[in-house]
């Protein structure tokens, strides 16, 4: 009994010697602020302080800036600068002035009061709380801030003290070669316990267009949307869409918003024309805590006009104790440095196009280095994308089951049967590759029953076809392994789980899954032989993390992302990323699931695709909807050919009935039988017809007809597209009825 004893108490001693062992020697894992810094998503231009000081004659403008073709002026009466355009004589203004705009001249009025004046000439409109009922705005002009002023190379510091508040704000302002910079600096930013800033808006009427303008706003819904200046009589509300992701994190509103069709804005431009002057801005830095606002005539003043915001706090409601609804405010500001770019363009021979717009913005993301043209858009030729679902949890009368829809020998012999002058033209997406299947997160980040992905790999290399291991590093859903809801999940403001009302979708921690990423998955893959890694999300969800060891703001959550696709790159293998917002423009090989429309909002004209305008020729992209799930595959396959989109299908070697009582809910159509020769069919003609579409920019995108599209690429071909079900002549050219024709540089019809 007492040698017993003494075997259990050892054994017991030796547990607990492994177990101290482990706490003291496991290293614990923590947020690395210099593999955030050195991954951070940041403007190249900052603003640089110089000795001297200004000499302002009041009631009038000082020359201030003069930078390549653009002058700065400022004026301290009003708080109010003016950009002009040395060549052509063009100025835009912060201010809208009596002798451009009367409020309420309709009755009678020949100058606008002095609120109106005030309201008309806004630098910036700040929001400030006192962190309980109390919500109100300001401004430089209110009365309320002392003004101090320090010189900028080409450009001026205006540091405000709102002293009534207690808070201050600097605000930077200049003028280099490219345009107009603004920027708030967030370490400038002093506050008192008292109040606190919840927003700002800069340049809320810079460029306003009355009612006489010809001209359009362009907005950032999904890839772009255009708002016709229209004179109207009745009184019409302003839209605000979000960057990246919506500022209230709601993972219900989420999911009803996606079912809804509305979207975010996927990279933060806006601009305004005025017939042949025209601006377009960028959001260069805090992006993800922005949101960007047009008001249209008939919102208060007849006025068009768009301006971006920053968010510095946000607030949240959740239950008390008592089951009342309690709404707080972050005590602590939560974003960085905001900063926005404008560039100006005018036409000699007619109207700037939100295609002009394009070329001048993408000019300016390729010089500072947020858009970088990647290897696979560099060769002539177009790749078909093939989402292969290889398999997901499905449920049976006893007990659930990994249900196996393709295997690598199945995504080999796609391949293997395919004409060997379009085998290389195949880019492999596999999605449910890992043991928990598909839409099951998260995965294992190992291989279910699909057979062997190294000989998979090792084929595919061999003709030269990308294949790309799919997972999602962003959500999780409750009870499935390797998820902790109270160390894995993100937290909100209030410090408690981000769940949905059943408490069945989390969302995990970016930092965690990038340690897990470099320990675990990335080993993986490389001794799997994978060529690329696919981010599902990492392009799309943006959000805080407030769990106090892993606490993230937004912007720290992008430089988190780019360090994943950093690690992969480094080690020798290529990235896809899901929807593309801006952040990953330096960093992916390929986008997928890019948005098609937006969000059918009823103010906005039309759609345009001014992403891919940007976009295209530095980073392939295809569709959110694959064409054999499309309502109209022949319209579907003109949408690829209009937008610049590579082709993409979702496939699988099993009848796509096999899904019933799955994870996979929306999938039909998929058998690799019903669609092998169509996708062989699309490869041969898009590299055919469309090969140099891959690695030119896209200088043109023109509805020249009702439902006829033309557009034009930097090596001079043209491609018209006709969704009619009638044939029509446009340039001179018969486009067939839902049909396309390509147009060579020397204007002679490519034939098909």
């Amino acid at each position: 009994m007492k040698k017993k004893l003494i075997i259990i108490v050892s054994v017991i001693l030796a547990v607990a010697l492994i177990i101290t062992g482990t706490i003291v020697f496991t290293p614990k894992v923590r947020v690395d602020r210099d593999i955030l810094s050195k991954n951070a998503y940041t403007a190249s231009q900052t603003a640089k302080y110089v000795d001297g000081d200004f000499t302002f004659i009041e009631d009038e403008y000082t020359l201030i800036g003069d930078s390549g073709n653009f002058e700065l002026y400022y004026n301290s009466s009003d708080y109010t600068i003016k950009v002009r355009n040395k060549t052509t004589g063009y100025e835009w203004s912060s201010m809208v002035g009596d002798d451009y705009y009367i409020h309420n001249a309709d009755k009678g009025k020949t100058e606008n009061t002095e609120a109106v004046r005030k309201k008309l000439s806004n630098l910036v409109e700040i929001g400030y709380t006192n962190y309980g009922s109390k919500h109100e705005n300001t401004s430089l002009n209110s009365g309320d801030a002392s003004v101090k002023y320090k010189k900028l190379e080409n450009g001026i510091s205006i540091e405000a003290d709102f002293t009534t508040f207690g808070f201050s704000v600097t605000i930077e302002i200049w003028v280099d070669e490219d345009g107009l910079n603004v920027r708030v600096p967030v370490e400038k930013i002093k506050e008192s316990e008292e109040y606190g800033i919840l927003n700002m808006t800069i340049l809320p009427m810079f460029g306003a267009a009355n009612d006489s303008e010809k001209g359009f706003i362009l907005f950032p819904d999904a890839t772009g949307a255009i708002f016709d200046f229209n004179p109207v009589e009745e009184r019409r509300s302003p839209v605000t869409v979000d960057v990246y992701f919506p500022r209230d994190f709601d993972l219900d509103d989420i999911e009803k918003n996606n079912q809804q069709g509305v979207k975010n804005a996927i990279m933060p431009f806006f601009g305004l024309t005025k017939g042949d002057n025209a601006f377009v801005a960028y959001v260069t830095q805090g992006e993800m805590n922005s949101y960007i606002t047009l008001t249209p005539s008939g919102s208060v003043y007849k006025l068009n006009r768009v301006a971006s915001s920053i968010i510095y706090r946000k607030s949240f409601t959740y239950l008390n104790s008592a089951g009342e609804d309690v709404t707080e405010i972050e005590t602590d500001i939560s974003c960085e440095t905001y900063s926005v770019h404008y560039s100006f363009l005018n036409s000699d021979d007619g109207d700037v196009t939100y295609s002009d717009m394009a070329n001048t913005l993408r000019d300016y993301l390729v010089k500072t280095k947020k858009l970088v043209k990647a290897e696979s858009a560099k060769e002539e030729k177009v790749n078909v994308n093939l989402q292969m679902l290889m398999a997901t949890k499905a449920e049976s009368m006893i007990a659930e089951y990994l249900l196996v829809m393709t295997k690598c020998d199945d995504v080999v012999g796609i391949v293997e049967r395919a004409d060997k002058s379009i085998q290389d033209k195949y880019r492999m997406i596999l999605l449910g590759w890992q043991s928990s299947g598909y839409n099951l997160y998260p995965s294992t980040g190992k291989k279910g029953n699909i057979g062997s992905i190294s000989k998979m790999s090792e084929y595919l290399e061999s003709v030269k076809v990308d294949s790309y291991l799919v997972d999602d590093l962003t959500t999780a859903l409750s009870g499935t392994n390797g998820f902790s809801e109270q160390s894995d999940a993100v937290y909100n403001q209030a410090r408690l789980p981000v769940t949905n009302s059943v408490g069945s979708n989390y969302v995990r921690n970016p930092y965690k899954e990038y340690v897990n990423l470099l320990d675990d998955s990335i080993p993986y893959y490389k001794k799997n032989d994978v060529t690329g890694v696919g981010f599902d999300k990492l392009g799309w969800y943006v959000f805080d993390d407030y769990q106090k060891k892993f606490k993230l703001n937004r912007f720290d959550t992008v430089s988190t992302y780019r360090a994943m696709l950093a690690a992969v790159e480094e080690a020798e293998m290529k990235t896809a990323v899901q929807r593309g917002n801006a952040y990953i423009l330096d960093k992916a090989d390929y986008i997928y699931d890019l948005p098609k429309v937006g969000s059918n909002i009823s103010l906005l004209n039309r759609d345009v695709p001014f992403y891919e305008l940007v976009v295209h020729g530095y980073v392939p992209y295809s569709l959110d909807i694959p064409g054999n799930m499309s309502v109209d595959y022949k319209v579907e396959k003109l949408k690829w050919i209009e937008y610049g989109a590579e082709p993409t299908y979702l496939l699988t070697q099993e009848m796509s009935e096999k899904f019933k009582d799955s994870n996979v809910g929306n999938a039909f159509s998929t058998e690799v039988a019903t669609w092998e020769d169509d996708v062989a069919a699309i490869a041969k003609e898009f590299n055919k017809n469309l090969a140099f579409t891959n690695n030119n920019t896209m200088q043109e995108h023109l509805a020249v007809a009702d439902n006829v599209y033309r557009v034009t690429y930097s090596n001079g071909y043209k491609v018209y597209v006709n969704y009619n079900t009638e044939a029509v002549t446009v340039d001179g050219l018969e486009v067939l009825a839902e049909d396309y024709i390509v147009v060579k540089a020397d204007g002679t019809a490519l034939a098909k």
